[in-house]
């Protein structure tokens, strides 16, 4: 038994760090989720609770490398796309098999081979769960292909209606050691997931290894739940950092090796769409926001304000001691046009740490991304050809 639960662990680590080399996305959620063994018959293949992911090791251990990817990706999916916080007051069974449809698609779509098992519809393609769920049948509702654990957050029915499976289910629920989370409970596990999936979405796209396939679902799903407050602060801590070197120091110094700060102060550029589609008090409030995290940041700030052309009194430039103020007119009302910035700091050859800009993304952007990450903050509905979107509540 030792040997089976050696073995099954040690597979279940291996398909995870090729997760984690191949999909970093994917890979590094799944770093929140502890691998724990179930009970020997309280579940088929794999089972979460958005804490944990329980195996089968018997599964496991006779499952071949490519379906365990398929199905640790499935099992954390589930979690990061909040399924087990969205299902209100849908019959469970069917719940279920929506999200299944909805995670499989998508596997599928990332090149992913799915089991023979798994519940997979072409009907459903580019569908959330909640868009699934009136298709089903509700006479017939077929099996997962895990088992979905959530009797702590809204239900404690596990099978579907007449399936004999809830008790051994519910039995595997308590052996586990599971204790149910009351309101407060959920809603912060709910958050937990929400800066997790920002978190691990933020360092992908930085790194350049983030897909389309999933910065879409990034910013279908979780722009939905995260304000922009928050984002914002993920974004500007993701990309302001500091970079410590252990150069070695001068002879005539003293003979230790400590890190340093390589650069001592990141800068960030901020850009404010002065056409006429944001008010001054929206922008204001913008202002203050990234004041509020350049104190506890240490960064220096520069902004610029753009219409179809500059400001002819920008940029202001900001210490990271100096609080950010804004010239009482800043003037504009024209039309839009993004590439006055970014021509301005390759004229200037300014590669910031940053740029933020704060606009509706109605108006003409350059055709090629720059090489510094690029976050939206947008008004409206506009989208943009690259960087990172969030919206404004």
């Amino acid at each position: 038994m030792q040997f089976l639960i050696r073995s099954a662990e040690h597979k279940l680590q291996v398909a995870r760090t090729r997760l984690l080399l191949e999909r970093p996305f994917l890979g590094a959620l799944l770093l929140h989720l502890p691998l724990v063994a179930a009970r020997p018959g309280s579940c088929r293949t794999l089972a979460t609770d958005a804490r944990n992911i329980y195996y089968s090791e018997a599964y496991v251990v006779s499952a071949a490398p490519a379906e365990l990817r398929f199905m640790l990706a499935h099992e954390v999916l589930h979690c990061a796309l909040l399924h087990l916080f969205r299902r209100r007051q849908r019959v469970r069974a069917l719940w279920d098999a929506a999200c299944d449809h909805a995670v499989n698609q998508l596997l599928v779509a990332d090149s992913f081979n799915a089991p023979s098992a798994a519940l997979l519809d072409e009907r459903f393609h580019g569908l959330a769960a909640e868009e699934i769920y009136p298709l089903l049948n509700p006479s017939f509702v077929e099996p997962t292909i895990d088992a979905h654990w959530y009797e702590g957050v809204g239900d404690v029915s596990f099978a579907a209606p007449g399936e004999k499976a809830s008790a051994r289910e519910a039995a595997a629920a308590a052996d586990a050691d599971r204790a149910s989370l009351d309101r407060a409970e959920t809603q912060a596990l709910a958050q937990v997931w929400q800066q997790r999936v920002v978190g691990a979405a933020q360092q992908a796209l930085a790194s350049g290894r983030m897909s389309m396939l999933w910065q879409n679902e990034f910013e279908r799903h979780m722009h939905a739940h995260l304000p922009w407050r928050a984002l914002l602060a993920r974004f500007l801590s993701a990309n302001a950092r500091h970079d410590f070197s252990f150069q070695r120091i001068s002879r005539r110094s003293e003979e230790v090796l400590l890190p340093s700060l390589a650069q001592p102060n990141a800068r960030i550029v901020v850009a404010l769409d002065i056409s006429g589609s944001i008010s001054r008090p929206e922008i204001q409030a913008f202002v203050d926001e990234v004041d509020a995290l350049k104190s506890q940041l240490r960064v220096n700030v520069s902004v610029h304000a753009c219409d179809m052309h500059l400001h002819a009194d920008g940029p202001w430039e900001f210490a990271e001691w100096q609080p950010l103020q804004l010239p009482g007119d800043l003037g504009g009302g024209g039309g839009t046009r993004f590439t006055p910035v970014f021509a301005w700091l390759d004229e200037a050859a300014i590669k910031p740490d940053c740029l933020i800009y704060f606009t509706d993304a109605l108006g003409e952007f350059p055709s090629l991304a720059p090489s510094y990450p690029v976050m939206w903050l947008v008004k409206g509905n506009g989208q943009v050809p690259w960087g990172e979107r969030i919206q404004l509540d």
